[in-house]
């Protein structure tokens, strides 16, 4: 019993114990759970917006919106002039730098000094050896009339000595000598024989005086008609040969369906509205062969001309010649018939077999003897004009490359004087006002004859710039079109000269500016193309208008107070553009007082009526 009561009074004595432990437990537990709580409440802000998008924010303002654009174009020269060397030289030092202002006359660069060079004395040796032929030359178409001055003497003599025998025969009896009567005659027959080969071979000239007189004006005739008709024939064959090689009448006709071809080409191109360059290069096709076709058609007119003009010049020289050999022929008889009566007086002396020494003397007629001996003389005188004549004309070639000899020693000379000249000068200097825009060569530094050593934009020939533009960006501009200097003050313009598609990107155009005024060629200008801004109340970055199949929106940001902090939620606005540039525009919506802000960015998709995170925050 004693036992019972022991074991059960140690039960209910534990019991309280037990009680005591779960309380303590359930405490714990809730004091825990609210420190989670708390905690929670406390980080639930954080915790909240990590999960949430963070966009980027702008706020509406009121500033200027232009449907302008800015471009940054690189001036370029319309003209250079590129420095070349006149000789092989050295470089001593570059009296100039790359971008620099030049003047007509300035020096660009100094030469070293050098002493008579290889190439002067070859010029020298060219020289030495022209002269060697000409000299050669002269030696070789000089003329030797000694025949003819010794014939001249001759006659002289023998006129002389009749004169001088008739003057001594005078006081005294006329002896009974045919001597002096039968040599005159045999020198008349032995004249009028000679004077027939010469008429005979075409000779006029040395015809008696009297007789070419008469031959002379007809003979002159004849020569300055077949002179003509030679040079007449030979202008139509070279107009008809050029006319036969550029493809003749087969090639006009194959250049006029040609030609026909190309202008339809051209107007298709026009109404398709082609590029501006393609319409150009066809444009340049139709000019070259329009002129083709001319120049084919002028040389075709030429040689028909030609033709004509040598057709009346050949009948006109056929009528000469026959002018001409009518009177030689009344001339050949002529001369026939006084060398028969010559012949006839010879015979009536009796002159046989006989020497003149075997006859008996007669008397001597000095009168005849006088004429005939100066008939010889001026025979042979007029034998040596005749020959000084026709070594005239036929010297004429000859003459002609002795001019050409003497000329080639001249240019020859004068090229090696130009040459010592600029041995001498140590120094290049510009040939033009310009920009210098590369330099070739430095110090030390060796170069030949033509080698190019700098080039040189030439200022007075004006400016070029050129730029790439959009297609939206080009139609705010035409030809003409002034564009506005932003970072430039001094006095300048730039207009655009022309717009085409861009070679390099077909969705864009190239446009080419004229640029005037105090610039340099490589400087960078700043420029602005399109309409004048304008002042609006709500403007906005570009990049926070969206589109849709509605039309353009916004995502506007509305604000709400909460216990636990602002909560920013997204709203979509329906918005109308009504101005823009390259990086604003300018919007018209319904906005209310809802937008605090306007989204621009964001980390990740949303859509209206969620919560959004700043990116600040």
């Amino acid at each position: 019993m004693d036992n019972m009561k022991t074991q059960n009074g140690a039960e209910h004595s534990g019991t309280p114990v037990k009680r005591r432990d779960r309380k303590e437990i359930v405490k714990n537990l809730i004091i825990v759970f609210l420190l989670i709580m708390l905690l929670l409440t406390f980080f639930s802000n954080t915790i909240m917006n990590y999960s949430l998008s963070e966009v980027s924010v702008t706020r509406m303002s009121r500033s200027n919106v232009s449907k302008s654009y800015g471009l940054s174009i690189s001036v370029e020269a319309n003209k250079t002039y590129m420095v070349e060397a006149e000789e092989a030289r050295e470089i001593k030092r570059v009296a100039v730098k790359k971008g620099q202002e030049v003047k007509e006359g300035q020096v660009l660069f100094y030469l070293k000094e050098m002493s008579e060079s290889e190439e002067a004395e070859a010029l020298n040796e060219q020289i030495d050896a022209a002269k060697l032929a000409y000299e050669k030359a002269i030696m070789t178409v000089s003329e030797d009339y000694y025949e003819y001055n010794l014939a001249i003497s001759q006659a002289r003599d023998a006129l002389n000595a009749i004169i001088n025998e008739k003057n001594s025969a005078a006081d005294r009896p006329v002896p009974e000598d045919n001597s002096g009567l039968i040599a005159s005659l045999s020198q008349k027959i032995s004249s009028l024989k000679k004077e027939l080969e010469e008429i005979n071979a075409g000779n006029y000239k040395s015809m008696n005086a009297d007789r070419y007189s008469a031959v002379s004006p007809l003979a002159d005739a004849f020569y300055k008609a077949d002179e003509e008709y030679t040079a007449a024939q030979k202008l139509y064959d070279q107009h008809s040969g050029q006319f036969t090689s550029g493809g003749g009448d087969a090639g006009i006709q194959t250049m006029e369906r040609s030609l026909a071809t190309l202008k339809t080409e051209l107007a298709r191109l026009k109404e398709d509205n082609a590029p501006a360059r393609t319409i150009e290069d066809k444009q340049t096709a139709v000019n070259y062969m329009t002129e083709d076709l001319t120049a084919l058609k002028n040389i075709k007119q030429l040689a028909e001309t030609a033709k004509a003009d040598a057709d009346v010049k050949k009948k006109t020289r056929d009528d000469a010649d026959a002018a001409l050999k009518a009177k030689i022929s009344e001339t050949t008889a002529a001369v026939n018939t006084e060398l028969s009566s010559a012949e006839s007086q010879l015979a009536a002396i009796g002159v046989g077999e006989e020497t003149p020494e075997d006859m008996p003397p007669v008397s001597k007629d000095y009168d005849s003897l006088i004429r005939d001996a100066q008939y010889a003389l001026d025979t042979a005188v007029h034998n040596l004009e005749v020959k000084m004549e026709e070594d005239r004309v036929s010297n004429a070639q000859e003459q002609l490359d002795l001019a050409a000899q003497k000329k080639s020693i001249d240019d020859l000379e004068a090229d090696l004087a130009e040459l010592v000249s600029a041995q001498k000068t140590t120094e290049i200097l510009s040939p033009v006002d310009g920009v210098v825009e590369t330099i070739n060569v430095s110090a030390g530094q060796a170069f030949l004859q033509n080698d190019e050593l700098m080039m040189i934009n030439i200022s007075d020939d004006g400016f070029t710039a050129t730029a790439s533009v959009t297609s939206e960006q080009a139609k705010s501009i035409k030809k003409g079109t002034e564009a506005r200097i932003t970072d430039y003050t001094d006095d300048a313009a730039v207009v655009v000269k022309s717009i085409s598609k861009d070679k390099n990107d077909a969705s864009k155009f190239s446009v080419v500016f004229t640029v005037t005024g105090d610039v340099v060629a490589g400087q960078t200008i700043a420029i602005e193309l399109g309409e004048q801004a304008s002042t609006y109340d709500k403007v906005i970055p570009r990049s926070a208008v969206k589109k849709d199949s509605s039309g353009s929106f916004v995502y506007a940001v509305r604000s709400k107070n909460t216990p636990l902090g602002n909560r920013y939620i997204v709203e979509k606005v329906a918005v109308t553009v009504v101005a823009e540039d390259d990086t604003k525009c300018a919007v018209n919506g319904d906005f209310g007082d809802s937008a605090d802000y306007i989204i621009t960015a964001s980390s990740k998709p949303f859509t209206a009526g969620d919560q959004v995170r700043f990116s600040q925050e």
